[in-house]
């Protein structure tokens, strides 16, 4: 824990160096719009006409509250998803103070939008799509999920599933003082909610949590979780007992792997690609 705690302060990760072992190709850099990049990473197995799903992810930091984070911290959970064949995405994205919401999740849509126009480029799968993110990426990846105007039709259409790890919710009444700064008043932020806009045919779910986790109320992950099974939805949710905020992410690194958190996030994609009607069966 103390390995990625602490470069998550500096922005420098060691754990990406043992990252840099894996068997992928990274293309850096990749612009998205006129200010924003992208870096993509493809597994070495796949080639030639194989394509294969593709695994979005969003990086956290309280929507830059509390952290400034960069695309190039994670290739970590890279290097364990390209692993486990799949290409993944890792944009970077304006976040507070430069920008408030919804100008934060307009920039993550348009990197989802760049995604299913030119991943085919890279042999990604642009039928085949997965949002995640940690934290407030989940928050991000699970709202894209979940509240389908933020997409073009086409584009939602191959969202084939949302993955949030330790993600928020269903947080009003606010509990931490830089909310109203991102949100605006309380009074007014149930725009921002993902609990708010579920209808009970969104793509699945899949919400990652530590038990030991302080930082994200519990109360996020069973209040969304009940209300998507109320309406006929489906949910998996998936508890892990001896993980915190930081460690359910640590779990994705080559000196620290937990390899049921990278089975858990691979077998839920996989059942759903199957088209199995027991998927929530991790």
């Amino acid at each position: 824990m103390f390995l990625l705690v602490s470069c998550v302060s500096t922005g420098s990760y060691l754990v990406n160096v043992f990252a840099k072992l894996g068997n992928y190709q990274k293309v850096e850099d990749v612009s998205y719009d006129a200010v924003n990049k992208m870096d993509i990473y493809i597994p070495d197995a796949v080639s030639g006409e194989i394509k294969a799903p593709v695994i979005v992810f969003f990086y956290g930091g309280c929507w830059g509250a509390c952290q400034n984070a960069f695309k190039k911290d994670y290739e970590f959970l890279a290097d364990a998803l390209t692993e486990t064949g799949y290409v993944v995405v890792i944009p970077d994205y304006r976040y507070y103070p430069e920008v408030k919401f919804p100008a934060i999740i307009s920039d993550v849509s348009k990197a989802t939008q760049w995604v299913k126009n030119n991943i085919f480029q890279y042999n990604g799968d642009d039928q085949n799509m997965f949002l995640m993110g940690h934290s407030a990426g989940a928050h991000l990846a699970i709202m894209l999920s979940v509240k389908e105007d933020y997409l073009d039709p086409e584009t939602y259409s191959s969202i084939k599933g949302g993955i949030g790890l330790a993600g928020p919710y269903d947080f009003i009444p606010y509990t931490e003082p830089y909310l109203p700064g991102v949100f605006g008043p309380e009074s007014e932020a149930a725009y921002s909610q993902p609990i708010n806009f579920i209808q009970g045919n969104e793509p699945p779910l899949l919400l990652m949590y530590g038990e030991k986790d302080t930082a994200v109320k519990p109360k996020n992950i069973i209040s969304l979780t009940k209300t998507i099974e109320e309406k006929n939805g489906k949910v998996k949710a998936v508890y892990y007992k001896d993980m915190d905020h930081i460690e359910i992410m640590t779990g994705f690194t080559r000196p620290l792997r937990n390899q049921k958190v990278v089975d858990d996030v691979d077998t839920f994609i996989k059942i759903i690609n199957s088209k199995k009607s027991d998927w929530v069966n991790l």
